[in-house]
């Protein structure tokens, strides 16, 4: 008879990483602080850029509306008139912002009543989306996810080919 044996040795140590393993992939929670970095910056850049995201560049403000804000805010761009809204969606530690963590999910927004409006449009105001990402931003969100699966997947002994 000619062949080969194969069989596993270290089973209770392969068990154990194993089960390591899954447990972390059922509890998103030590990444989701680097995705909410990612999510501040994105949203960083889509207020300072006056719209980056899909949804394009934020229709101008109405010429009444530019002329009333010219005198109570003066320099301020769109959607900066107090700094609250921006404020709220790009700290997760300001009192207005929306930062929830759960095992299978982050939550990020803002308790702003009007920032559904902006990000929507009203009859009499055009979308301004603030919360627009693009692939660019999904993709640097979705890598940080795998990065941190690699990195555990590699402390736990697996070897991991890309």
């Amino acid at each position: 008879m000619f062949g080969m044996k194969i069989g596993l040795t270290g089973q209770d140590a392969l068990n154990a990483a194993i089960t390591a393993l899954g447990g972390s992939l059922r509890d998103f929670r030590p990444v989701w602080p680097k995705v909410s970095l990612i999510f501040d910056r994105m949203e960083r850049d889509q207020f300072v850029g006056q719209g980056v995201g899909p949804a394009g560049v934020w229709a101008p403000l109405r010429p009444a509306y530019a002329k009333w804000k010219a005198v109570k805010f003066p320099g301020k761009p769109i959607l900066f008139a107090t700094g609250d809204l921006v404020r709220s969606l790009t700290s997760p530690f300001d009192s207005n912002a929306i930062f929830d963590m759960t095992p299978e999910s982050l939550e990020r927004g803002s308790t702003i009543p009007y920032a559904v409006f902006h990000q929507q449009g009203t009859g009499r105001m055009p979308a301004r989306p603030v919360i627009d990402p693009n692939d660019k931003d999904k993709e640097e969100m979705l890598g940080v996810i795998q990065e941190h699966f690699r990195d555990l997947s590699l402390e736990l002994g697996f070897q991991v080919v890309s």
